[in-house]
């Protein structure tokens, strides 16, 4: 099976199965690579036709039957929704997907006509569309699956893409119950053992903003393989070694995984080889010198795989030194003395003027004022350190005047 689905990217970003079952799911996608390219005609759709595929065979036809009008009156609930002409105020229009949708049980057959507003999702297609191949959608088992394989698709030449907590729920539809415990074992389980057949490298990534998960990272790489259609059986098509791969082999006689590969490789087209080269050179130099590490090879696996970077340039430290000390001599606090003796620099009238500036400025109130005032009449180096800070800060925009 080789039918490809294909349609413009409003499709993915504007509409959001809710309540779909896999099966559904399956039902949609197979019409969408049926109907395309046939504008608003009416197109008939034999059974065995959708069955073949959807990859039906050996189900049962009484659930085929219920599936697909199932599916059809969910479709039929949402709104797909694009702007019109009058997008700046707010202007949008709102429609279904399919104008008829009639089911012929006795015949067979299935006859869809796709309503003239999404006939440009499905038509023309020259730019800002997905396609993929239907057959490793209707092959995933979870409905969590395809629609993030649906997602992922949008990004499949750059194999990297992100999604927030709040959109990856809403577009998986996943119930707003479900903490991250509850993904990682009911979702992201079955994503990752769905994958295997499709991804040869597949990674999900959690990035926090403080103690909470923000948003999702998603790096993906399709498997390079063929199949031979006269035997069906996978013929793999080596890939040449990269000069990346062959250095990496030849220096750390470390086994070269996928994931490893896949890590490098992006940092090497965000960067270069050079760069790569340096990287891995002095951060496996500095592991291999650190006596309390004890399984080396190990740590310099996950440093590469974490994305992490151990070694840092004498250069570099040295510079951060200096900009500590720096950073320190900025932020010094002053002594009670030292506060002082800059404040009797000023002519007596001035030490007024700076002095009752940082007490009112100091104080929330005159109760505050007056209790401070009689502090200072009992305990006069008390009553600085009370005001040293707004003191200093006064100071210094007398100096800056």
């Amino acid at each position: 099976m080789n039918d490809i689905v294909r349609y413009h990217n409003d499709f993915e970003n504007n509409i959001i199965l809710k309540n779909f079952t896999a099966i559904e799911l399956d039902f949609l996608l197979s019409l969408c690579s049926k109907v395309k390219e046939n504008n608003t005609e009416n197109v008939k759709i034999e059974f065995k036709t959708l069955k073949k595929m959807m990859n039906w065979e050996g189900k049962n036809d009484k659930l085929f039957l219920s599936s697909l009008k199932s599916m059809n009156k969910k479709l039929m609930q949402l709104n797909f929704e694009v702007p019109n002409d009058e997008e700046e105020y707010g202007g949008i229009t709102q429609f279904v997907l399919f104008t008829t949708f009639d089911i012929f049980p006795k015949t067979k057959k299935l006859e869809v006509v796709v309503n003239k507003k999404f006939a440009y999702l499905l038509n023309n297609l020259t730019h800002n569309f997905t396609s993929y191949e239907l057959e490793n959608f209707v092959n995933l088992s979870s409905k969590y699956s395809k629609k993030l394989f649906k997602f992922l698709m949008k990004y499949k030449d750059k194999g990297e893409c992100y999604l927030s907590i709040s959109d990856f729920k809403e577009k998986l539809d996943i119930p707003a119950s479900y903490r991250m415990t509850n993904i990682d074992k009911r979702v992201f389980s079955q994503v990752s053992e769905d994958f295997k057949d499709i991804f040869e490298f597949f990674q999900i990534k959690k990035i926090k903003n403080g103690r909470e998960i923000e948003k999702l990272e998603f790096n993906f790489k399709f498997k390079k393989n063929k199949k031979n259609k006269r035997n069906t059986e996978d013929i793999i098509i080596p890939e040449k070694e990269s000069e990346l791969e062959k250095f990496f082999k030849e220096t750390f006689k470390i086994k070269y995984t996928d994931e490893i590969k896949f890590i490098l490789e992006k940092l090497q087209e965000k960067n270069n080889f050079s760069f790569v080269k340096k990287y891995l050179i002095d951060n496996y130099n500095y592991i291999i010198n650190q006596s309390n590490i004890k399984n080396k090879e190990a740590c310099f696996v996950d440093m590469i795989i974490k994305e992490k970077n151990y070694y840092i340039a004498p250069e570099i430290i040295e510079k951060e030194k200096q900009e500590m000390k720096i950073k320190r001599k900025e932020k010094r606090i002053k002594s009670i003395e030292e506060i002082l003796q800059e404040l009797h620099k000023f002519d007596e009238y001035e030490k007024l003027k700076i002095e009752e500036k940082a007490l009112n400025e100091f104080c929330k109130n005159d109760n505050d004022k007056e209790l401070l005032l009689k502090i200072k009449d009992s305990n006069y180096t008390y009553y600085y350190s009370i005001i040293a800070s707004q003191l200093d800060k006064v100071i210094e925009e007398y100096k800056n005047e």
